[in-house]
């Protein structure tokens, strides 16, 4: 992976990390090392069982090409800096 994606992963985390010490289990970001794979949820009133999250976007970063990882990266951060405020 290239920095730039680095950076940007590492950049939702930390926002994740700072909304759910406000909001516990509202935002989920997991990563699978092993297919290059991140997957990420919203859930505006915390996380309940059999209910879909408000927003997911799950990102195959080995399928597609590095401008696309980037751009969809950009589009949860995008997201998550709104929930932030």
């Amino acid at each position: 992976m290239s920095e730039k994606i680095n950076d940007l992963i590492l950049e939702i985390m930390k926002i994740s990390l700072k909304i759910n010490s406000r909001n516990k289990n509202t935002v989920f970001v997991e990563y699978f090392g092993h297919v290059n794979l991140l997957m990420f949820s919203y859930c505006k009133d915390g996380w309940t069982a059999n209910i879909d999250s408000d927003f997911k976007k799950d990102i195959y970063m080995d399928t597609i090409p590095e401008k696309e990882t980037v751009k969809k990266l950009n589009e949860i951060l995008d997201f998550i800096k709104k929930v932030e405020d």
